[in-house]
């Protein structure tokens, strides 16, 4: 009847924060990669594509950027839509843009380098977080193992303190 519980090891605010560290960590990454598909797809979708002209018929201003009404032709059959890729560019109606078609949507040279820019930050925001606020335990056998430059560059990114006072990062 007296039977005792094992103890685990380590604190528990340190698990916690190792478990809600790896989350985010997990999250970043994943959201990082997202971004990196859909931007992926859309270059993969523009090199595929069968190169025309589309026409703007206009553009509105949504909650983020532009998108623009526009109609192209390929092989004698005529398209209404939207271009993908233009959430940056606000163009006039009636300018006229080489695009590539693939499965009914247009795509312009610029599709794919928006969400892989969303990619990119999101990963180096990721990386910084990882660095900063990995535990020690799982850190410090890591980075010994790496070359000195690499040691010094992470560690200079995990002991950096903001000039100003405010500490961002503790």
């Amino acid at each position: 009847m007296g039977q005792s519980v094992p103890e685990r090891g380590g604190k528990p605010l340190a698990r916690v924060r190792s478990l809600a560290a790896r989350f985010v960590a997990t999250c970043g990454v994943l959201v990082s990669l997202g971004f990196f598909g859909v931007g992926a797809y859309d270059v993969g979708a523009y090199l595929l594509g069968t190169p025309t002209t589309a026409t703007v018929r206009g553009c509105a201003t949504e909650k983020y950027g532009y998108t623009c009404a526009s109609t192209w032709s390929v092989g004698g059959r005529n398209y209404v839509g939207k271009i993908q890729g233009m959430v940056l560019h606000r163009y006039a109606s009636g300018t006229s843009l080489q695009v590539r078609v693939l499965a009914d949507k247009a795509y312009t040279k610029f599709s794919g380098v928006v969400f892989t820019g969303y990619g990119l930050a999101f990963g180096l925001i990721t990386a910084v977080g990882i660095i900063k606020f990995a535990s020690a335990e799982w850190f410090d056998p890591w980075l010994s193992r790496r070359p000195r430059w690499v040691r010094r560059v992470l560690l200079f990114v995990r002991n950096f303190r903001d000039p100003d006072g405010a500490d961002w990062f503790s």
